[in-house]
């Protein structure tokens, strides 16, 4: 079983791997980003941390409108994992060991990010896909949901 620490110094160097690799664009196929990218260039001015589910519509309707947004895709998985860690934090003070996630988080980002894969191709979108394992794997500790999740 893998330690805390050990946990963190993974993601480290995972954060590091993807860190190198991003500015590496003919290595991901991705494109550059160019440095003179703002704010309102990048989607970000639009954006707002609204913590409830009434956030993830908003969210989830800027990425259809724009499904090959590295912005927009990690602003959406990054409020999930928020609030999906905001439910839990609630959950494990009042005591609750096992707590369900609300319907509303469940199956997400995954389920939105699939769904809009099945139309679009994008490689963005796979890549959000991948990353969202990664989310679930840090999300929850227990080695029977990670061993699946680095699988897939």
């Amino acid at each position: 079983m893998t330690s805390r620490p050990q946990l963190v110094a993974c993601m480290a160097a995972w954060v590091s791997i993807c860190a190198a690799l991003s500015s590496c664009s003919h290595v991901t196929g991705l494109p550059a980003v160019p440095d003179s990218l703002t704010k309102a260039d990048a989607g970000l001015d639009r954006l707002w941390r609204v913590d409830s589910p009434s956030a993830l519509p908003a969210l989830v309707e800027l990425l259809e409108a724009n499904p090959t947004s590295l912005v927009l895709g990690n602003a959406f998985r990054m409020e999930v994992f928020h609030q999906k860690r905001q439910f839990l934090a609630a959950a494990r003070a009042r005591g609750e060991r096992s707590p369900a996630l609300p319907d509303a988080l469940v199956a997400e980002p995954l389920a939105t990010l699939t769904r809009l894969a099945a139309k679009n191709r994008a490689k963005e979108l796979r890549v959000h896909i991948g990353l969202s394992y990664v989310d679930r794997m840090v999300l929850d500790p227990a080695l029977e949901v990670r061993a699946p999740a680095s699988i897939d």
